[in-house]
């Protein structure tokens, strides 16, 4: 007699994610509604975030940079307030949606967890702010240089024939400029991190490739935060604009 498979197989079932019990933690803002008109995604290439800390404060990104402000909840009740922070130097677009997020966030008076994350209401049980939960991310790993800013302020990618290269890894830089190797230590601390280069004599080569250099290694002594988002990383100055852009080296190791 024939023996079906199916009963000697035997598969366990996935784990069920931990239930949310509270707002706090760390979000990506999926769509919002800033003026009641609807909920829209954010604009092309913008990545907004939502930190609920557990001692009442709050703090965010936005293209236009990082806000601050407040929260309290009890049960399903939630309250936030955002603090201006008058967006100066941001373009039209980016300034808008950081208002209608900073609108949005202040019309909430409930959350509501959901399958994918949490549905952030208004009085009325209008949905204001859809938030998916930020996977906790590290600078740590294998990147290879997207863009770097020029003395001119703008982003641009990298002018070498081979891809620009960086290690970050127990407190140690290690890489490619393109010309040499780059090697140093960085230290890490929340979203703040500061790289320390080792000191180089001369050049190992010839223009543009030592150009690009010496400007990629002034981009790197000026950062004070990063930022990842799934496998691109972001390494931005004191005022939250990028200074180097990556992206996770394919087949490497996190």
């Amino acid at each position: 007699p024939s023996v079906s498979l199916a009963q000697d197989e035997t598969s366990e079932p996935s784990p069920s994610p931990e239930p949310i019990t509270s707002p706090a933690g760390d979000w990506l803002v999926t769509t919002f509604d800033a003026w009641e008109q609807g909920l829209a995604e954010p604009l092309p290439g913008s990545t907004l975030t939502l930190r609920l800390l557990d001692d009442g404060e709050l703090e965010g990104e936005t293209a236009c940079g990082r806000f601050t402000g407040g929260w309290s909840s009890e049960g399903a009740e939630l309250f936030m307030g955002v603090a201006a922070t008058g967006n100066l130097g941001c373009a039209e677009q980016p300034t808008a949606e950081a208002i209608g997020l900073s609108t949005a966030l202040g019309a909430v008076t409930s959350w509501q967890a959901t399958s994918d994350g949490l549905e952030l209401r208004d009085a009325l049980g209008a949905t204001r702010v859809v938030l998916e939960p930020l996977l906790a991310g590290e600078p740590v790993g294998e990147w290879t240089v997207l863009q770097f800013r020029r003395p001119n302020g703008e982003l641009r990618a990298p002018e070498v024939e081979g891809p620009m290269s960086m290690i970050l890894v127990d407190d140690r830089i290690e890489g490619d400029s393109g010309c040499r190797s780059l090697t140093g230590a960085f230290t890490q601390e929340g979203s703040t991190i500061a790289l320390v280069l080792d000191e180089v004599e001369g050049s190992a080569c010839d223009d543009p490739l030592a150009r690009a250099e010496r400007q990629l290694r002034r981009a790197l002594g000026e950062v004070v935060y990063w930022r990842q988002v799934g496998d691109e990383l972001a390494l931005l100055d004191g005022f939250d604009e990028p200074l180097v852009e990556l992206i996770r080296t394919p087949g490497a190791q996190e």
